[in-house]
């Protein structure tokens, strides 16, 4: 989906070398043009995605929060200026590192639009946090809206 979305917006075309396999450009071999780059989620497309899924702006970072504590964050997306960086609240209080990577290597699943390289994956109970945060805000809308 996002590779069609570069060839819609740029009219590249595939184009084969031997040392790099399959890259897309614009007039054959010469201008090759890196699509990764292309690819790559941005601070604003991050934000946006995040709001759009349940997350909060809590503190100036997009944050998921507890059902039982809905104004609590207890995990965040701190967006620096190259890098983006997943952290959870510890019970103590202290917000530790999770996860974390370079804008350049984030990029969004073309099937569910998660993005990928945040290690979103692999953190234990984080779809099903996830998951209570975006159920919250769709009722809340629906509530509000009813």
């Amino acid at each position: 989906m996002a590779v069609n979305r570069f060839i819609q917006v740029h009219g590249a075309r595939p184009v084969r070398n031997a040392r790099f396999g399959v890259r897309y450009g614009w007039n054959g071999a010469d201008r090759r043009h890196d699509i990764s780059k292309e690819l790559a989620m941005t601070r604003e497309e991050l934000t946006a995605w995040a709001l759009g899924n349940g997350w909060q702006i809590i503190a100036g970072h997009p944050s998921l929060t507890k059902p039982s504590a809905p104004k609590e964050a207890v995990v965040r997306m701190v967006l620096k200026a190259t890098v983006v960086n997943i952290e959870a609240k510890k019970p103590a209080g202290k917000w530790e590192k999770v996860s974390g990577a370079a804008y350049g290597a984030v990029e969004p699943d073309p099937e569910t639009g998660l993005p990928r390289g945040l290690g979103f994956t692999s953190l234990q109970g984080f779809r099903m946090l996830m998951e209570d945060n975006r159920n919250r805000t769709v009722f809340a809308r629906f509530g509000a809206g009813g």
